[in-house]
C-alpha cells in the first residue's frame, strides 16, 4: 500500500509544481514584504522569503528592492546598495523555502526640508530621497508626469527627466544631489509647468537654497 501511494505521490508531483508555477507566473506581487537580519557582528541584511518555484516573485521584489532603494525599519534609514543573490531561509525552513538577499548601508541625514506635501532628506555622498507625506500630492504628481507626456513643446530629454525625478519621489527612491538640481533646473524653463508643480518647486527651491 505504502509503494501505491508513492508512485501515486510521484505522479502527481509534477502536476503540482506545474500549479504552483502557473500561479506564480499569474500573480501580481504588487507589494512584496523584506525583512531586515542582523548578525552579533554588527553586519546585516534584508531579505524576501521566496520558494524555489517562485521566479515571477524573484524578478519582481528584484524591481521593487532596486540598487538605490531606501528601507525604513524601527526609524532608520538603509539604502539597498546590491543584491546577494537566493539562500536557504535564515531562520530555517523546508528545502524547497528559499530567500532573496539584498546587502545595504545605513543612511544618515545630513539635511532635511519638509513641507505639508514632501519632505527632502539628504545623507552622506551627496545622496537624497524626497518623500511624500500625502496622497494629494501623489495626484498632483501624477497629473504632472500625465501633462509632461502629452505636452509636444517639451522636447524628449526634458520629459524624460522630469519624468524620472517624478517616479522616483513616487517610488521612494533615492537619487543624486546633482539629479535632483537638473530636475529643477529642467522645470524652471516651462513657466506651465511652474503653476502645476508648485508645491513642488517650492521645497526644492528651499533646499537648494540652504
Amino acid at each position: 500500500m505504502e509503494i501505491i501511494y508513492l508512485v501515486v505521490f510521484f505522479l502527481l508531483l509534477p502536476i503540482i509544481l506545474i500549479g504552483l508555477i502557473y500561479v506564480d507566473s499569474k500573480s501580481s506581487y504588487n507589494e512584496i514584504s523584506i525583512e531586515m537580519w542582523t548578525k552579533e557582528s554588527g553586519e546585516f541584511y534584508f531579505s524576501v522569503p521566496c520558494y524555489i518555484w517562485q521566479e515571477s516573485k524573484k524578478r519582481r521584489a528584484k524591481e521593487i528592492y532596486s540598487q538605490n532603494t531606501i528601507l525604513d525599519f524601527d526609524g532608520y534609514k538603509y539604502g539597498i546598495t546590491n543584491l546577494g543573490g537566493v539562500f536557504p531561509r535564515t531562520n530555517g525552513g523546508l528545502f524547497f523555502e528559499r530567500e532573496l538577499r539584498f546587502w545595504g548601508i545605513p543612511l544618515h541625514v545630513l539635511q532635511s526640508v519638509r513641507n505639508t506635501y514632501l519632505t527632502i532628506n539628504q545623507y552622506g555622498s551627496g545622496i537624497i530621497n524626497i518623500e511624500v507625506n500625502n496622497n494629494e500630492i501623489i495626484n498632483e504628481i501624477i497629473s504632472i508626469k500625465e501633462y509632461i507626456s502629452n505636452d509636444t513643446l517639451i522636447n524628449g530629454i526634458d520629459k524624460e527627466v522630469m519624468n524620472n525625478f517624478l517616479s522616483k519621489i513616487l517610488s521612494g527612491e533615492r537619487m543624486e544631489r546633482g539629479e535632483a538640481k537638473a530636475a529643477y533646473d529642467t522645470f524652471l524653463k516651462y513657466e506651465p509647468l511652474l503653476s502645476l508643480s508648485v508645491n513642488i518647486i517650492s521645497i526644492i527651491k528651499d533646499f537648494f537654497s540652504k
